[in-house]
């Protein structure tokens, strides 16, 4: 697959940082970039065109599910995760309304509901980057009748 890229939108450096250092430790494949505000990141999304957005429900004043809402209408493939500490249903709404591709957690910043979650949008990725390669039939299966068996046990295509 690559190197997955995320971007993280947090208005406070220190848990920004803290973050991207402790993901960079976990995910050997991982480009962060950051942002401190929903306009940058905006801009910051249409450039690098990130695999998952990690952001707050709120930050600097302006909403994440509004934002949420212009990344998945504007860059497709693009998973969104909103962080609050607040369990409102309202919100889980809004969201399943605007697209699957966004998901809310309600336990503020857990590493572990992150880590999974960028685990599973890596299997996913995988999975999909594994259907395009034999959508091309870029693997062809062999049949017994194309390969020889050398002395040693390999296969070698005939």
């Amino acid at each position: 697959m690559g190197v997955m890229k995320l971007l993280i939108v947090e208005n406070n450096t220190h848990l920004r940082r803290s973050l991207k250092c402790l993901l960079l430790q976990i995910f050997h494949k991982l480009e962060i970039y950051e942002s401190t505000n929903m306009n940058d990141a905006k801009a910051l999304t249409d450039s690098i065109q990130p695999d998952v957005v990690l952001t707050n429900m709120v930050v600097e004043g302006d909403s994440g599910l509004f934002f949420a809402k212009q990344i998945v209408n504007n860059n497709p493939g693009i998973q969104i995760m909103l962080v609050t500490r607040w369990n409102i249903l309202e919100y889980r709404k809004i969201a399943r309304e605007i697209s699957s591709r966004i998901s809310i957690f309600t336990n503020d910043y857990d590493i572990s509901e992150i880590l999974r979650f960028l685990k599973l949008v890596k299997l996913n990725k995988m999975e999909q980057r594994r259907k395009q390669l034999f959508s091309k039939n870029l693997f062809k299966v062999a049949s017994p009748d194309h390969y020889d068996i050398n002395i040693d046990g390999s296969f070698v295509l005939a």
